[in-house]
């Protein structure tokens, strides 16, 4: 099928993920996963920042956040990402700031007391346990890993980072400090200022290495004296779990297998006002974007800064052939009437989406499904289309409609963690 690009092609129409999952959380986009950070921690080793990246390992109890979680900490204390905020998030960024001043990799344990919990607005307490990464520089073995994971993740591969981690001394904060901030109100200054006290970290020598499909690069990797090639057959297999992992080497060590999720992809049928909104919203909470329209004058660049691509297409026949939509996408259909969205919706349900989704009331969904059930469509395929699109909020103007909408694609995505993990 022929196919035309936007009238006036701009750098990054074909980007692979969205930059801006790679930002502050406090900017216009976000992205909750491990992935998401990779860009922006390429990018800063390059031009050789001071950088830790702190991931979750554990967790027990009640947490803010779960195994996997990740963000990077500047030596300023800056950071991109979150692992839930407050003061146990104070406390893993004065251990983050402390690691890059060392320059060693270190476990840390974090208590959540019930106290502190109260304070920020949680129920009880839990227990976290934090691996901080003193990052290397950019030319070394480890460098090349992160950026080979980079690529592997924008060709839109699953991709595991795979850390060795032998266990060493443990380090003791000095007597004066406290092991947590203290409570109250002094605790959320302590916050906002990005201040807080660490608790003990036991020092650990890092390797990493890389699953991406059936390859894997050993890189640095402590074999801890087993065969390579058992020790490549147990990561794969833990690694077919698709989750935060961790393997046990003891009395030597342990490996933490790191997955990098590929953001869902929403295909948004239609550029209008509803599509313009929703595309931002998108890339925020952390879904790639696609748009295509059959007029040029709507599906441009100008008017949708955060698509990840748009595609203009002849018409809206065979639409789904030059934007492909796999079982792994989601479809959310906002054309410019009822002939259109019956004609993307016919096709939309033969690409075996994960979600599809289309703006409209009741009474435009009865007609659309009558007539498609006329023209030889199963009544049984049209249950899973959501019709009206997103969450019930009352929502009126097209910005509305947008976060009701990517309320409606996050929850979708939720349920699907909860299933497949």
């Amino acid at each position: 099928m022929a196919r035309r690009l936007s009238p006036k092609k701009e750098p990054g129409d074909k980007r692979s993920v969205p930059e801006g999952m790679l930002t502050l959380p406090g900017a216009a986009t976000g992205g909750p996963e491990p992935g998401g950070l990779l860009r922006l921690l390429v990018e800063k080793r390059k031009r050789r920042e001071p950088l830790a990246l702190a991931v979750v390992m554990t967790c027990h109890g009640s947490t803010p956040r779960k195994p996997g979680t990740a963000m990077l900490v500047g030596a300023d204390g800056a950071v991109t990402g979150t692992v839930g905020g407050g003061s146990l998030e104070a406390q893993i960024v004065a251990a983050a700031q402390q690691t890059i001043r060392e320059g060693r990799s270190r476990c840390w344990t974090f208590s959540l007391t019930p106290r502190q919990a109260a304070d920020d607005g949680m129920i009880c307490g839990g227990v976290l346990e934090v691996l901080v990464d003193c990052l290397a520089a950019p030319d070394s073995l480890a460098g090349e890993i992160l950026a080979r994971a980079l690529r592997a993740w924008e060709a839109g591969r699953d991709c595991w980072l795979v850390y060795s981690l032998r266990t060493g001394e443990a380090f003791a904060a000095p007597a004066e400090k406290q092991a947590f901030p203290p409570a109250g109100e002094a605790a959320r200054k302590d916050e906002a200022m990005g201040q807080g006290e660490a608790p003990d970290g036991q020092a650990v020598t890092i390797g990493l290495g890389l699953v991406s499909g059936d390859e894997f690069v050993i890189g640095t990797l402590d074999t801890f004296g087993s065969d390579p090639k058992e020790l490549e057959a147990a990561i794969q297999k833990d690694c077919r779990r698709r989750a935060v992992g961790l393997i046990s080497m003891e009395p030597r060590g342990r490996y933490f297998l790191l997955p990098l999720a590929i953001p869902i992809t929403v295909v948004i049928a239609g550029a209008g006002h509803v599509s313009r909104a929703l595309v931002p919203l998108c890339r925020f909470a952390g879904f790639r974007t696609v748009v295509f329209d059959d007029r040029p004058e709507f599906a441009y660049r100008k008017f949708l800064p955060a698509a990840d691509h748009i595609e203009i297409t002849p018409s809206f026949d065979n639409c789904f052939q030059a934007v492909a939509a796999g079982p792994k996408d989601y479809i959310v259909i906002a054309t410019r009437g009822h002939l259109s969205d019956a004609e993307v919706l016919a096709q939309a349900l033969t690409t075996g989406a994960a979600y599809i989704g289309m703006l409209g009331s009741t009474k435009k969904r009865e007609a659309i499904y009558r007539q498609l059930i006329r023209e030889g469509c199963d009544p049984e395929a049209l249950v899973r289309v959501r019709c009206p699109v997103g969450v019930t909020i009352g929502a009126q103007t097209p910005e509305e409609i947008a976060v009701s909408i990517v309320a409606e694609l996050i929850a979708c995505r939720s349920a699907g963690r909860r299933t497949t993990v």
